[in-house]
């Protein structure tokens, strides 16, 4: 059993058993995956009361030096984690985290020994489209979820919440219509109301998007843009299959749709290829290493055709502050209209 050593400590007990754990974490006394005695056993050892130990072990807590667990007990914390108490703890399915903290800690010293973060470039600012060796990156890392593509047909966003936001902003006006999956991601729905658009859902089935239902909304409405998921579809998980998907590709070059083809979930299903592959100058695919890679990495792509790209390039710079001198003047034009569309959305009395 562990006892701290608390002849030569001087404040509250509560504090000098906090200090104590301290201590003995630092020298290797305490090891990741120690259990400490329970409360009742340390204060009669002690001569403290239950209350004052609890009030230690809280205060060991703050300092990040040990984990709590309900009928089980108090562990120390570290780079060792108890594999027993890792194994056993609940998964939080409210969010997508990629790895436990376990795997984590494993991974973060191979990161810094491979030099993953170039400290000199982020001193700077990047170019409008990102830097040309994170895009080609980028295009390799596409290539094995099955879409190939230029790297000088990239350009890197903060995720793929702000691809969309930029796709949207380049390609529609407030007021216009966008349709969508009748059941679709509520982060896509979030920005539609934000840039003001009309959006109108497209029935479903068990496959995703529905080719007739698809036909169907472009000769009822005149929506120019279709947002949708083919792989992996946010929230039904429905994947079209190849015949599905080249049906949709199919209508929309008849009615000379822009397709924004999300596809965050797409490295879970790469043989199945996205619509960008099958109908590339219509297509504005959307991507990030988040859900794949690290969900607090804010970094994703926009793969376009040149003339859509330069607007979404456009669109990016007036959300990233870019210096004015890295983009080009087509850029900077899209920019402008970007930024005037949205004052006209803001003005009282618009829609």
């Amino acid at each position: 059993m562990w006892l701290p050593k608390l002849e030569s400590r001087r404040g509250p007990k509560y504090r000098a058993i906090a200090d104590a754990i301290d201590e003995d974490v630092q020298n290797g006394a305490l090891r990741a995956g120690t259990r400490l005695p329970p409360h009742r056993d340390l204060a009669d050892h002690l001569g403290v009361t239950v209350p004052t130990i609890t009030c230690s072990f809280t205060q060991a807590a703050r300092r990040g030096l040990t984990s709590g667990h309900v009928g089980r007990g108090t562990f120390i914390r570290g780079n060792e984690p108890d594999e027993r108490a890792a194994e056993s703890a609940p998964f939080d399915l409210s969010i997508n985290i990629l790895m436990p903290d376990k795997e984590v800690a494993n991974l973060q010293p191979r990161l810094f020994q491979r030099r993953v973060l170039p400290w000199m470039q982020i001193l700077g600012y990047v170019p409008a489209k990102g830097h040309l060796r994170h895009r080609q990156s980028m295009a390799a890392w596409l290539a094995r979820t099955g879409l190939v593509v230029d790297p000088d047909h990239l350009v890197l966003t903060g995720g793929a919440q702000h691809g969309l936001a930029s796709a949207f902003s380049a390609l529609l006006k407030p007021g216009d219509t966008l349709l969508a999956e009748e059941l679709t991601y509520a982060g896509a729905r979030a920005l539609a109301q934000q840039q003001h658009l009309k959006l109108r859902g497209v029935a479903m089935d068990a496959e995703g998007l529905r080719p007739d239902a698809l036909e169907t909304a472009c000769r009822a409405s005149r929506a120019r843009v279709l947002y949708c998921m083919p792989r992996l579809q946010n929230p039904t998980s429905a994947i079209m299959s190849d015949r599905r998907r080249r049906q949709i590709a199919a209508v929309a070059e008849k009615y000379r749709l822009t397709v924004v083809e999300d596809d965050v979930y797409g490295f879970l299903s790469p043989e199945k290829a996205p619509l960008a592959a099958l109908i590339p100058q219509r297509t504005v695919f959307v991507t990030s290493l988040s859900k794949s890679l690290f969900p607090g990495m804010r970094l994703g792509c926009v793969a376009a055709p040149p003339d859509i790209l330069e607007k979404v390039a456009g669109a990016v710079w007036t959300t990233m502050s870019v210096p004015l001198g890295t983009i080009s003047p087509a850029q900077r034009r899209s920019a402008a209209a970007s930024s005037s569309n949205r004052s006209r959305s803001a003005a009282p009395g618009s829609a």
